[in-house]
Formats: structure tokens, C-alpha cells, sequence
């Protein structure tokens, strides 16, 4: 059961790199992923240790086909648009994440005082996925050239989604509001060049 369970907490995140930005990777509603038999992606590159960068997913990545509208599908689907520069691709998951999920997530961060520990981390999938689409369309943002909308979305993750995570396959989870406030500190400097 475990081993099962490890298998499934492994699934479904993967990192992008998106043109001349930095990549995160996108995390995985394990619940959501409990429901298909997934394979496991290839391994990415593992992520400067200083930094929360990663390499880009592979092109196959693990999707629910039985639920093609759970968080863990929308978030993917909004990953892989960002890395094929589809912005309103990514937006669209985006937002469908957002009208399914977000209530759900504002309740999960609602019952947090701290970050959850690895092992529990999984239990907060909605948190977790709306978190990481919220940084991704900061992301998004800035590569359309946008920067205070780009800062208004890494804000609102650090204001409302402060203890999301992100699974990256390599084995470890970050956090999208860290990786938003590194944004936020380098859109700053770059708006006051």
C-alpha cells in the first residue's frame, strides 16, 4: 500500500522551462490520480539545489482520462501550455481549475498554521493544484510582456495560496508562493531599472 501510494504521489509532476523564464514544476492531485492506472513519467533533470528551477516535462505526461476536468489534468494541461508558449490555452485550464477548485483550496489553506510535512502534502491537492496554476499564470503574464499583472498573480498566491506545493517527479515538493516572491523581487527590480 505504501508503495502504491509513493508510486501515485510521483505521478503526475513534472517541470517546465519556459523561454527565458524560470520553470517550476506542476503538481498532481494524488486523490484524482489514485482513481487511473498512470505511469510514472521519465525522470527530469533535478533543479539547481539554490533554486527552485527544474528542467522541461516530458512531452508524455500522465493525465486522468477518466476525469479529464480534475485538478491534477487542468494543471498539467496548463503547464504544457506554457512551455508551447499557448498562453490562452494555459489560461483556459487555468481558469476551469479555478471555477472546480479554488473554493475547496481557500478551505484546505484555511486549516493550515504551517506547511504540511511531505507525507501529508498529497492530502492537499485542490490547495496545491490552484496554488501552482495561480503562479503559472504569473508566468504567463510575463511572458506576454505583462508585469503588473504578472506581479498582481505572484502576489495573490503569496496572500491566498501560501502553503501549496508542488511535487516535482525528482522527489521533493516546492513551494509556489517561495518561487512567487522571487518573482515578485526580480519584477521589482526590474521596474525600478
Amino acid at each position: 500500500m505504501i508503495l502504491i501510494k509513493s508510486s501515485i504521489l510521483i505521478l503526475a509532476c513534472w517541470s517546465v522551462l519556459a523561454a527565458g523564464t524560470k520553470g517550476e514544476a506542476a503538481t498532481t492531485n494524488t486523490n484524482e490520480a489514485a482513481k487511473t492506472n498512470s505511469t510514472v513519467p521519465a525522470p527530469a533533470t533535478p533543479p539547481p539545489a539554490a533554486t527552485n528551477e527544474a528542467s522541461a516535462p516530458s512531452t508524455n505526461a500522465p493525465m486522468d482520462p477518466a476525469n479529464p476536468s480534475s485538478s491534477a489534468s487542468l494543471t498539467s494541461e496548463a503547464w504544457q501550455a506554457l512551455e508551447k508558449k499557448d498562453y490562452a490555452t494555459a489560461k483556459a485550464r487555468i481558469e476551469k481549475c479555478r471555477q472546480l477548485y479554488e473554493a475547496k483550496a481557500v478551505e484546505m489553506q484555511a486549516g493550515l498554521t504551517s506547511l504540511p510535512a511531505p507525507d501529508k502534502a498529497h492530502s492537499y491537492w485542490a490547495l496545491n493544484d490552484v496554488g501552482t496554476c495561480v503562479f503559472i499564470l504569473g508566468k504567463v503574464a510575463e511572458a506576454e510582456g505583462k508585469p503588473k499583472e504578472a506581479f498582481r498573480y505572484y502576489q495573490e498566491v503569496v496572500d491566498r495560496f501560501s502553503w501549496s506545493q508542488c511535487w516535482d517527479k525528482q522527489g521533493w515538493f516546492w513551494q509556489p508562493a517561495v518561487a512567487a516572491k522571487e518573482r515578485l523581487a526580480a519584477l521589482t527590480l526590474e521596474t525600478a531599472e
